[in-house]
């Protein structure tokens, strides 16, 4: 969904979208509104240049699994093994391909780990916080995403940003 947003859905601060899966596998649309945090808003600011979409990719980044490559690059950078052993494939899987332990989807879901162990947020925030489908009750009722951008400050306050965000300034020059 990253490579997808628009300018147009970046405005005040906040970046209203509808995550694409649970569109393409339910037709249903999940709106989700994200409060951009301050680290958010320096990577906008170093990739912005697009004059439709909110972050510049160039086509040969816009592809399927780019993110989960990179992932696997950085992890094989510090010597990180990123693949199962062959012992661990059950049969349906392809032989010779053996699936990746460290994906794009891992990282969501270390992100809702930390939310509800180290920061004690809810599960119904968290649930919110990953857009999953959006229960009927959200149909009657405005969804809480104050308590959604609350439980996302108290996940960036467990990180010290400081490195990264001279290296965006940087490289961003």
């Amino acid at each position: 969904d990253i490579y997808e947003l628009r300018n147009s859905q970046y405005k005040d601060g906040f970046i209203t979208f509808y995550r694409s899966k649970i569109h393409r596998k339910t037709g249903e649309n999940s709106r989700s509104v994200i409060k951009v945090l301050p680290i958010v808003k320096m990577i906008i600011e170093k990739y912005q240049g697009d004059p439709e979409y909110l972050i510049y990719m160039p086509k040969r980044y816009v592809q399927k699994n780019f993110t989960n490559r990179q992932i696997l690059n950085i992890f094989s950078i510090v010597g990180i093994d990123n693949c199962y052993s062959r012992s661990d494939i059950d049969e349906n899987n392809i032989i010779g391909r053996p699936r990746k332990k460290y994906t794009f989807n891992t990282a969501r879901h270390t992100m809702a780990t930390f939310c509800r162990n180290m920061c004690g947020v809810s599960k119904d925030i968290v649930d919110m916080m990953l857009v999953h489908t959006t229960r009927a009750v959200d149909v009657y009722y405005k969804k809480p995403y104050e308590l959604m951008w609350d439980a996302n400050e108290k996940l960036y306050s467990l990180f010290d940003w400081t490195k990264y965000e001279q290296m965006l300034k940087e490289t961003t020059k």
